[in-house]
């Protein structure tokens, strides 16, 4: 069918058009079930023409996800892909390529929530940082979140209690963690919640990427160093080899470590990537000697890095600076409050920055420093 017979075919039969050519791309999808999903998301013969077009124009939009297109086909693409669709793209932020289950839009474009901020420079320090209202937002939207899930279990802030809270940050839909803490906080300080520990984390790390430089001297130093703790040692290099952000490596726990006759592996998301031997070594270690901070030789709890009391994870400790800044003092002058800050409600903390997750792949394992 050439491009003139499909542009016809939009106006006329928009509703077949469309249902052809996802099942030209996608084949796990009976056609009835994809006509189904078509209707439902794009609606009658009038409203499923946009989309129709769109498809018709740039049918690669089905496997790339990438906009500029009708948010009628973002909603369409998210609709096929909670139907089953394996081959159909979801959504990608224009910005980031990061795959969307929700999108924002400006213009023609899809962003991630990030991405689609508004920005202004700060007249205290001049940095620029999200505006007052989309940090409002983010809390706001945060705390519905946690009240929703509260809800769904049958619980308020009042009757929720720590073990509550941390079965909500480990779950794999939740959203907007670090942004709830604002709100457990709020809660706390108003004495509506009880019992609860959020506490905010602030970033002493650097404020640019580093070089590759710099990353292998402190590769090589968290391997060669003994001074430095096995905790500490690990977790460095999950972030600087894997990419892994300082929050989802304090959200590992020791079922993440899988060991076989002669292989060590660590599940990271949904890839299970194997260590090599002085990375295997190190997990095996922490996993035998993992302890809390507060109760010696309590070790009946799942957290790979346990943190301050026996049922609590490990905050982002010095690791996550992802430098030399181990060895230092950690105590910084306080920043220059910006006047972009958001109001006392709920409390700020500093927003911390890392690396883009890993693609899984193994890394090579730096044996000597870099040359200078």
């Amino acid at each position: 069918m050439t491009s003139t017979d499909q542009s016809a075919r939009a106006v006329t039969d928009p509703v077949g058009l469309t249902t052809d050519l996802i099942t030209h791309v996608e084949k796990a999808l009976d056609p009835e079930a994809v006509r189904a999903v078509v209707l439902g998301a794009a609606g009658g013969r009038a409203k499923s023409r946009r989309p129709a077009e769109a498809l018709a124009a740039r049918p690669e939009v089905l496997t790339d996800g990438r906009s500029p297109a009708p948010r009628a086909v973002g909603d369409l693409l998210i609709a096929l892909r909670k139907a089953g669709s394996t081959t159909i793209s979801p959504p990608v932020c224009r910005d980031c390529g990061k795959h969307l289950r929700t999108f924002q839009r400006r213009g023609q474009d899809w962003y991630c929530g990030v991405c689609n901020q508004d920005t202004a420079e700060c007249a205290g320090c001049g940095n620029t940082r999200r505006t007052q209202l989309n940090v409002v937002r983010q809390h706001l939207r945060a705390a519905v979140h946690l009240l929703d899930w509260l809800a769904d279990q049958e619980l308020t802030l009042a009757s929720c209690c720590q073990s509550d809270l941390e079965r909500w940050m480990t779950r794999d839909e939740t959203r907007l963690r670090r942004e709830a803490g604002h709100f457990v906080r709020w809660a706390l300080t108003q004495r509506i919640a009880r019992d609860l520990s959020f506490p905010a984390v602030k970033w002493n790390g650097p404020s640019q990427a580093m070089d590759d430089d710099a990353r292998w001297a402190a590769a090589c130093r968290l391997l060669h160093d003994n001074t430095i703790r096995t905790e500490d040692h690990l977790a460095g290099l999950l972030l600087l080899l894997y990419a892994q952000w300082p929050a989802a490596i304090s959200r590992l726990t020791t079922d993440h470590i899988e060991k076989t006759h002669q292989t060590v592996r660590i599940r990271l998301g949904d890839v299970a990537v194997t260590l090599p031997g002085p990375i295997a070594e190190l997990a095996l270690k922490q996993v035998a000697a993992r302890r809390s901070h507060a109760v010696i030789a309590q070790t009946d709890f799942p957290w790979l890095f346990p943190g301050g009391s026996p049922a609590a994870r490990s905050a982002p400790g010095p690791w996550a600076n992802g430098s030399e800044s181990q060895a230092s003092d950690s105590r910084q002058p306080a920043p220059r409050r910006c006047s972009s800050s958001p109001p006392s409600y709920p409390p700020r903390s500093s927003a911390s920055t890392s690396p883009s997750p890993s693609s899984g792949n193994e890394p090579p394992i730096p044996s000597r420093s870099p040359s200078t």
